[in-house]
């Protein structure tokens, strides 16, 4: 008997033990400890959302830093264009001012 009463003193006692060390904390109740995980959760995630939310500041600052150098770039392209065809043109006007000269000579001869 003396074995049967221990063993219960045990049982009684490993099912009391279970009751508050279940969660892992001794004292900390199953439903204190989701608590405190799903705290941990939404802190990692406020965490990680404010991470991505920092890069893609970053990457849209950088990216439109890149657009103005680029419209720069096209305006400057642009000025390079006008002064080319300017010259062009003026080159155009010059070969048809020597090709009427040379149609001159070319009927006094």
């Amino acid at each position: 008997m003396n074995v049967k009463a221990e063993i219960d003193n045990l049982k009684g006692r490993v099912a009391v033990l279970e009751a508050v060390t279940i969660s892992g904390v001794p004292g900390v109740s199953i439903a204190e400890r989701f608590d405190l995980v799903h705290l941990r959760i939404d802190h990692v995630a406020q965490n990680l959302r404010d991470h991505v939310t920092s890069e893609a500041n970053r990457l849209e600052a950088a990216m439109d830093r890149r657009f103005g150098e680029i419209d720069a770039w096209r305006t400057t392209v642009d000025a390079w264009r006008t002064t080319v065809d300017a010259r062009f043109e003026k080159i155009d006007g010059e070969l048809a001012e020597i090709k009427s000269l040379l149609v001159a000579m070319a009927a006094k001869q």
